[in-house]
């Protein structure tokens, strides 16, 4: 097939492409027009503005992809409390952009718009698990804009008739997490520790009383 990824180059869009390919689609990458992390050479890529409108219509126009997955912003809660302003303009914004490009250049593209589960916010152990019913109660600048992108995306699809995918991810981990996420923090410790020869190690940690699922990247 011929998929159209934004976000590729990131932690979860790095191992889909390496999946497509290995299935045999034709992958075409939204990248940053400042530089971005290299992808294989099979990998069309597009250094265009993720918050251009005009930009993604053209880009979606060119490409015609039969898929779209849309994972492309801003991943960090922790982060997100410190900026804000870039976050919601990169995940609700962009996002956006995505769904005005599919719907100015009538697209049939199959969409998956890509937001979290961060946007369920903190769940009773009484009404979990949690499903599509569930109210979203955000709790991080992060989470109330993929919120907001999600809700944003069930608009358009409803309103446009566009053939739109919303799924809300729960933690994942894998190889190549950035260090920013617990435990591939946890992990460059002691990995650090054990290649310094270190026999015991105290370990900087958050919150060890929270509970969550998590999901290897490669499953999801």
């Amino acid at each position: 097939m011929r998929i159209l990824i934004t976000g590729a180059t990131g932690f979860v869009g790095g191992h889909l492409v390496v999946h497509c390919l290995a299935e045999g689609d034709e992958i075409h990458a939204l990248v940053l027009p400042s530089g971005d992390r290299p992808l294989p050479t099979e990998v069309a890529t597009y250094p265009r503005p993720l918050m251009d409108a005009d930009a993604m219509t053209a880009l979606v126009e060119e490409v015609r992809p039969e898929v779209l997955i849309h994972l492309a912003g801003h991943a960090s809660v922790a982060q997100s409390f410190g900026r804000p302003a870039l976050t919601w303009e990169v995940n609700t914004w962009g996002t956006l952009s995505i769904l005005e490009a599919l719907r100015r250049s009538d697209s049939a593209a199959r969409a998956l718009i890509v937001t979290s589960g961060e946007i369920y916010g903190r769940v009773p152990v009484s009404e979990l698990p949690v499903d599509v019913g569930t109210p979203l109660e955000p709790l991080s600048p992060y989470a109330a804009s993929k919120a907001a992108a999600d809700l944003m995306a069930g608009q358009y699809a409803e309103n446009f008739e566009l053939d739109l995918i919303r799924v809300r991810p729960f933690n994942q981990i894998g190889p190549r997490q950035d260090e920013r996420f617990v435990v591939s923090s946890i992990a460059k410790q002691i990995a650090e520790a054990e290649a310094a020869g270190e026999q015991q190690v105290a370990l900087t940690v958050g919150n060890t009383a929270t509970r969550r699922d998590l999901t290897d990247v490669r499953d999801t």
